[in-house]
């Protein structure tokens, strides 16, 4: 009875399904795929070969359009006939979801697939590696294209492996889904992002290089672009319908979307065999080597190689007649030379003649070049010289610190001799901290590496950010507030992360055992927070600088850098604290050292001042660029909460001052011993 039904229901389904495609179709779709496919195989068993046999072609650069070609050649001769078999027993009616047939080329298709995807995606940064860096380019070792190229194949066993694991039930479809389309679009957006910075590089320099390399290097982006971007135009719609054909499939698949399934799959295919197809019309090299394959003679020679060697020959040929010029028979070798090798050195000749010449030419062209480069820099800063001081970028900054106070003479005194006395105390404060950490190196084991960071930090507040926002308070606008924005918000993003790490690593060590050290890791990985730190800072900076000119949005600035960083950095500080603070108070371990415990209360003490510091500043500017228009803030309030803003730079070292006793030992020698010159011992000699 159940087979009589499955056969009932597997004859619906045929009938169904031929209803859709009649015979002729079938067999229309099987014969396009089937040209397709002899056009794959063709063009790429070409590719390989001429790519393993011509001497041109054997260049590290050229190893990743092997394996593109390798790649493709899987689609040729695998893949594309199972798909094709596989559609026919769809259009029977036949289940396919489990049969091995099916499952046998899914995986064999995103295998093929996804290498070609990588392999495009290697293709790309390796010339965008050559372009940026052409020196070192020249000497990476051969062994690093052979790792990249087993990266390729090994990426695409993982897809592989990922769909082995949906078929068996062990994890869920939508997984690999995701995975796909990240893939996918990981790696179109890191080869659009590399083409473009080879075509900025190429542009700018465009004055170092010759005539004949610059065309090389364009030639050969030109191409490789061209690959890549037939290659997304191609693959796009199938990955497309990939994403929505369950959602249009939901109640059964209707004759225009197979059709549109089929129509994009064929064009996926097609991009197998576009390849060689751009390689013969846009690499001479691949030209001439497919050319030589089939026995027709170059113009120019097959090779570079077997030309040099002809000239060689002729050279040593042409010396031995010079030689032999002052023996009895040494003219007479000149009438046994034939009519093919006497044109042969006149062609020579005139090949090296015309080369000097352009070489000459091409010579004076750049000297021309320049000269007139020159004569416009001269014409540039003459012109720039005849401007006034303030310069309509300047006045376009929209900042408040960069306008004029609007203060009366006595204000701007008591808040210039505000702000000079906070410099000098950071820079006194900081600087004794650094020179502490760099001349006690025991001094809490690793972790002088975090407060030694945080003290430059804040020295940076002192030696740039606050002499640079004095000068541009009274000399509005000027190019200083650049660097004051700079050097503010590189300090307060640097100390954000700094806190952070500190605050982690004292939660830390709360909760593991009471031993020495326990809560400090590997040297390794407080390197490895000092860099990250560093790169947030750096990237805040490059936003604002960015937001300042006018090229990114100042809401972009504010929602990125302002609310997300900083919010961040402060709910971790404050998630910390509060759980310290109720595991130091509720549970008191007794083998804890007093060091550790001044060590945590500390990091306590700074977190809450930097919260406290931080936040009330930075709430008021927030307040006055949204909300002006309900309360008016004056200008002289938002300038005297910036200086509260900078006492954090001096109140957070202090708690480690007086908490941590072999730092407070240690500044006290420095100012003893080194300022004061009081000797090291001293000592009575009783008589």
């Amino acid at each position: 009875m159940m087979v009589n039904d499955s056969n009932g229901h597997v004859n619906n389904q045929s009938r169904a399904r031929e209803a859709f495609f009649t015979h002729t179709e079938v067999i229309g779709w099987c014969f396009a795929f089937g040209i397709v496919d002899m056009l794959i195989v063709m063009s790429n068993t070409l590719a390989i070969v001429v790519f393993t046999r011509s001497k041109l072609l054997r260049k590290r650069t050229n190893y990743f359009l092997l394996c593109l070609a390798i790649a493709d050649m899987m689609v040729g001769t695998i893949s594309l006939p199972i798909f094709v078999h596989t559609l026919v027993l769809y259009t029977r009616g036949e289940e396919l979801e489990s049969a091995w047939i099916n499952v046998l080329h899914r995986l064999l298709d995103i295998f093929s697939g996804f290498a070609s995807i990588f392999a495009l995606t290697t293709i790309a940064l390796e010339r965008l590696y050559s372009v940026v860096l052409p020196n070192w380019h020249r000497t990476t070792p051969s062994c690093l294209y052979f790792i990249l190229i087993s990266m390729i194949w090994i990426l695409a066993g993982v897809h592989v492996c990922v769909k082995v694991l949906v078929n068996e039930k062990m994890i869920s479809s939508n997984i690999f889904l995701y995975l796909m389309l990240v893939s996918f679009f990981i790696c179109v957006v890191v080869i659009c992002l590399a083409y473009i910075g080879i075509w900025f590089k190429v542009n700018q320099r465009i004055h170092e290089k010759t005539k004949k390399s610059l065309e090389k290097d364009k030639k050969l982006a030109t191409t490789l672009f061209l690959v890549s971007a037939i290659f997304i135009l191609t693959w796009f719609p199938f990955q497309g319908i990939n994403i929505f054909i369950p959602t249009l499939c939901e109640n059964g698949c209707t004759l225009s979307i197979l059709t549109l399934v089929f129509l994009t799959k064929l064009m996926q295919y097609m991009n197998s065999f576009i390849n060689p197809i751009i390689y013969t019309f846009k690499m001479p090299d691949f030209r001439r080597g497919l050319l030589a394959l089939f026995g027709k003679k170059v113009l120019y020679g097959a090779s570079t190689r077997a030309t040099s060697r002809m000239l060689s020959e002729r050279r040593r040929r042409a010396s031995t007649l010079r030689s032999s010029e002052t023996e009895a028979n040494g003219n007479c070798e000149l009438f046994f030379w034939n009519k093919t090798d006497l044109s042969f050195i006149s062609q020579v000749v005139t090949l090296e003649a015309a080369r000097k010449l352009e070489l000459f030419e091409g010579s004076r062209k750049r000297k021309q070049e320049t000269l007139h480069w020159k004569a416009n820099l001269i014409d540039q800063n003459s012109s720039t010289m005849n401007v006034t001081r303030v310069t309509p970028n300047l006045r376009s900054v929209n900042s408040t610190f960069n306008q004029d106070p609007g203060m009366e003479t006595y204000q701007l005194i008591i808040l210039v001799v505000c702000y000079s006395i906070v410099c000098l105390a950071i820079l006194t404060v900081n600087y004794l901290m650094v020179r502490a950490f760099i001349t006690n190196q025991s001094l809490l084991y690793h972790q002088r590496y975090f407060l030694g960071y945080l003290a430059c930090a804040d020295l940076v507040v002192g030696l740039a950010s606050i002499p640079t926002f004095l000068y541009n308070m009274t000399n509005w606008p000027s190019y200083s507030f650049y660097i004051y924005e700079a050097s503010d918000c590189a300090s307060g993003f640097g100390s954000a992360g700094i806190l952070v790490a500190l605050s982690v690593q004292a939660l830390r060590s709360t909760f593991r055992s009471p031993t020495r050290y326990a809560g400090y890791p590997k040297k390794r990985n407080f390197y490895l927070v000092i860099a990250g730190s560093t790169f947030i800072a750096g990237g805040a900076v490059a936003f604002n600088v960015a937001c300042l000119m006018d090229y990114v949005s100042f809401f972009v600035y504010f929602y990125l850098a302002v609310g997300l960083l900083a919010i961040t950095a402060l709910f971790l500080i404050f998630t910390c604290t509060v759980v310290i603070v109720s595991q130091l108070y509720g549970k008191v371990r007794e083998t804890d050292r007093d060091e550790d415990k001044k060590n945590v209360k500390s990091v306590i003490a700074s977190c809450a001042v930097y919260v406290v510091l931080w936040a009330l500043p930075y709430t008021g500017f927030t307040y006055y660029k949204f909300c002006n228009f309900c309360v008016p803030v004056s200008i002289m309030f938002l300038y005297s909460v910036r200086i509260v803003l900078y006492l954090k730079s001096i109140l957070m070292l202090g708690f480690y001052f007086y908490t941590i006793s072999s730092l407070h030992r240690t500044v006290k020698k420095i100012l003893t011993y080194d300022c004061l010159g009081i000797p090291r011992y001293r000592y009575t000699r009783k008589n």
